[in-house]
């Protein structure tokens, strides 16, 4: 499954094309730089890390769309699936020192800031805003916590879709 594909599918014009945007500008970075220091440290493991949370996030929906999912937005699953780990495109650069055997170094300039906000940042330069909703999925997904799920289906989809994450991948 390709990211660009699965961007494409986006019902909503003005999301789709924003993360088109994204995808677009972003290339080199994600067909370069890894996922994170845990998981898909090489080059492309981003591009591969993405594609797979993406393909088991609407994997997911669809098995359960109509009970635990029911009220969640399939744009939103695509969203949340792309953009959920974007901070590393920001977090990692490669080495300057060729002769190093790390292939990848922090980036000093994020280092001390959580992913969200790297994420929040990213997607602004870009013009693309969460709302409330999203923005709480989000840091669901990305920290493996469950807010309750009076706030949303979306919420409760994204905890349960980070949960299951973990459990496959042994994190």
């Amino acid at each position: 499954m390709k990211i660009k594909n699965e961007l494409m599918k986006i019902f909503c014009n003005d999301i789709r094309n924003k993360c088109l945007t994204i995808y677009t500008n972003m290339i080199n970075k994600i067909n370069e730089l890894p996922a994170d220091y845990d998981h898909h440290f090489y080059p492309g493991g981003w591009k591969i890390y993405t594609e797979n949370v993406m393909e088991f996030s609407l994997d997911l929906y669809d098995q359960m769309h109509n009970t635990v999912f029911k009220g969640v937005r399939k744009d939103d699953v695509i969203l949340l699936s792309f953009i959920h780990h974007i901070s590393s495109l920001y977090k990692f650069i490669k080495n300057p020192h060729v002769n190093s055997n790390k292939q990848f170094i922090l980036n000093s300039m994020y280092a001390n800031i959580p992913d969200e906000f790297i994420t929040l940042n990213a997607l602004a330069e870009f013009g693309l805003f969460l709302d409330s909703i999203q923005l709480l999925a989000l840091c669901s997904l990305q920290r493996d916590i469950f807010i309750e799920s009076r706030l949303g289906a979306l919420v409760k989809a994204a905890a349960i879709i980070g949960r299951e994450l973990n459990k496959k991948t042994g994190r």
